[in-house]
């Protein structure tokens, strides 16, 4: 069917003119409805590419944030486990620290160590600066009351 592009009348697709205002119904008239459904349907089909290549987008995205936080999530156990074992190694190491320290204080004030072969009649301290613990030696340790009663003086350096 043709329709009048003047009075909008229906008219048979043989009709040469509108039997309503008179207006020549032009073959063209008709392509170019068809050419205007022809141009409706490919907006259709435009917009519809256009929806599912953003649905693929939106869904890529989706995906690749469930991934990214899968792999965040999995980043954050790793080291929060790893800060878990070294606090707990931090923590032992502390008590030893704690037990040395009270073994060093003990050995500062009543072990008295004594190169025999300085030949200098000196005690020391096993912290002593002056003490060359590379070389060779020969030692003796004695409690610091002994050693002075056996003539030993504390090392000016450590005591």
């Amino acid at each position: 069917m043709k329709q009048c592009p003047h009075c909008g009348l229906q008219s048979a697709d043989d009709q040469v003119f509108c039997q309503q205002c008179g207006t020549r119904l032009a073959a063209s008239h008709q392509t170019n409805s068809t050419d205007g459904q022809l141009l409706q349907e490919e907006k259709k089909q435009g917009s519809s590419k256009k929806r599912i290549l953003l649905t693929v987008i939106l869904a890529a995205a989706c995906v690749f944030s469930i991934v990214f936080s899968v792999i965040q999530y999995n980043n954050a156990s790793f080291y929060s486990n790893l800060y878990d074992s070294l606090y707990f190694r931090y923590s032992d190491l502390e008590e030893e620290n704690t037990v040395l320290a009270e073994q060093a204080e003990f050995l500062d004030q009543y072990i008295a160590i004594i190169d025999n072969d300085s030949g200098d009649n000196l005690y020391h301290t096993y912290t002593c600066a002056t003490w060359n613990w590379d070389g060779d030696w020969s030692i003796i340790a004695y409690n610091v009351n002994k050693a002075e009663f056996e003539g030993y003086e504390p090392c000016p350096e450590c005591h």
